[in-house]
């Protein structure tokens, strides 16, 4: 995702896709097992991908204005820590990698979808489509 160059990310991307087939294979994953996987990257990385740019698209904003009462709380600062958190969650994918669970997901679902705004900008349009998920809409964009 943080790849100097457009080729880099995508020989990357291509890695990430490789790797993934090979685990599954290897693992001998039921096709039940990889649609909960893919299932679980589109609703709940979608999820985070969303809450990611809803942040940074608010901190970046000159006309965004969050409602009145959140300025009292003293954890809310006004988006100015948003490159900072969104650094923080890049690297969080890479600390997921090798634990259990369903967080993973959420992680690799956003990595997808970060990477998806950089080689097909228009891709939302299509996730919505029945049967289309994150990883086909990637290995297609860096064919």
């Amino acid at each position: 995702m943080t790849a100097a160059s457009d080729d880099e990310a995508a020989q990357y991307a291509r890695q990430f896709l490789a790797l993934r087939e090979e685990r599954r294979r290897s693992g001998a994953l039921s096709a039940e097992m990889v649609d909960y996987e893919r299932q679980r990257e589109w609703l709940e990385g979608l999820a985070k991908y969303a809450e990611l740019v809803i942040q940074r698209e608010a901190g970046r904003s000159t006309d965004y204005a969050p409602l009145p009462a959140i300025g009292d709380d003293p954890a809310f600062h006004a988006y100015r820590t948003r490159e900072r958190f969104w650094s923080q969650q890049l690297a969080e994918v890479r600390r997921m990698t090798n634990r259990s669970g369903e967080t993973r997901f959420y992680y690799s679902g956003m990595a997808q979808a970060v990477l998806l705004d950089r080689f097909t900008p228009g891709w939302k349009a299509e996730a919505w489509s029945e049967g289309v998920w994150l990883e086909d809409l990637l290995a297609e964009a860096v064919r």
